[in-house]
């Protein structure tokens, strides 16, 4: 619910509870690019999706940590190579479906996620993860007061957030790195939905008068929490006070209306900066702060860095 309105980016390896690199891993198989700046690659510790400034000269024997696609118990025993000049999106031989599905309940193991998205499949795959927050949700607000725990209102929140997480997040990363612009379109209309869904999912008056009871309830009947489950109840309930639930409905739904434009507004800024063509040249004395590896990874036009306002160019620089 919560989650839904919050940027979506694949959780770089080393991040919480993912699977890290090891300082030199074994190279499986040659990257292949999908972008640009942007290759694939397969180590002894799962795949991972690299920017190109991290293989210098392609060399793979110690590629920096990236953002981890699916862990060596997920193994890929061959990946489809393209020249760097090649627009067609790489197919990989994994085990999911080819449409995006929804498991009850997920258990190990998990399939990788799915970067094989049709336009239609990135709108499907969102409107199953709306749906799926909603229906939570509206089990949440049918139980009685007194019967409103953890166990049953909040627990089941943090499971499907990360199960969720495992379809819409590649379908909206699609954005910043697909060759094809009806995939692109397609992945930043469906972020545009998920996050009005997600405003107005956590801006629930019901919803929140459930939590609250949670809360009550666990205090009440003495519910033995860790300081983690602590954590995320509290948060829950102050994310949603922070988008107005504390106001009077008239000032609540100018709140979300506002919440609803600036987020937008933020989506429509990235596509502007994915679909421009042009580029700016700056000397090396005018990137100064700028990461070695993001300067490495610019096209040089003389004695200046041509910066293109693709994701992968300009993010350093902002």
């Amino acid at each position: 619910m919560l989650r839904a309105y919050q940027r979506h980016r694949m959780r770089p390896a080393g991040d919480g509870d993912a699977p890290q690199a090891p300082s030199t891993p074994r190279v499986d198989t040659t990257p292949f690019l999908i972008h640009p700046r942007v290759y694939i690659l397969e180590t002894s510790s799962g795949a991972f999706l690299c920017p190109g400034s991290s293989l210098l000269a392609h060399d793979t024997s110690s590629p920096s940590p990236a953002f981890l696609l699916y862990p060596s118990s997920h193994p890929v025993s061959t990946v489809s190579l393209l020249p760097s000049s090649s627009p067609t999106w790489p197919t990989l031989p994994v085990s999911h479906p080819p449409s995006p599905s929804l498991t009850p309940d997920p258990k190990p193991p998990i399939s990788p996620p799915n970067w094989q998205y049709t336009p239609e499949q990135i709108t499907e795959a969102i409107d199953k993860v709306c749906a799926s927050d909603k229906a939570q949700a509206d089990e949440l607000v049918a139980l009685p007061e007194d019967k409103r725990t953890f166990e049953n209102g909040v627990r089941p929140q943090i499971f499907s957030g990360g199960h969720d997480s495992w379809i819409d997040s590649p379908a909206l990363f699609l954005q910043h790195v697909h060759p094809d612009d009806a995939i692109r379109n397609s992945s930043i209309e469906a972020e545009k939905k998920m996050t009005e869904f997600g405003l107005k999912e956590s801006a629930r008056e019901d919803v929140y008068k459930a939590l609250k009871d949670v809360e009550a309830n666990v205090e009440k009947n003495g519910e033995k929490l860790n300081s983690e489950e602590k954590r995320f109840l509290e948060r829950i309930l102050r994310d949603r006070r922070r988008l107005g639930l504390a106001l009077e409905p008239e000032k609540r739904e100018k709140l979300l209306e506002l919440n609803t434009k600036l987020s937008n507004l933020q989506v429509d800024f990235r596509r502007a900066l994915n679909e421009e063509k042009g580029s700016l040249l700056f000397t090396r004395e005018e990137l100064d702060g700028v990461p070695e590896a993001s300067i490495d990874g610019y096209e040089k036009e003389g004695d200046k860095y041509k910066v293109t306002f693709k994701t992968p160019d300009i993010v350093p620089i902002l």
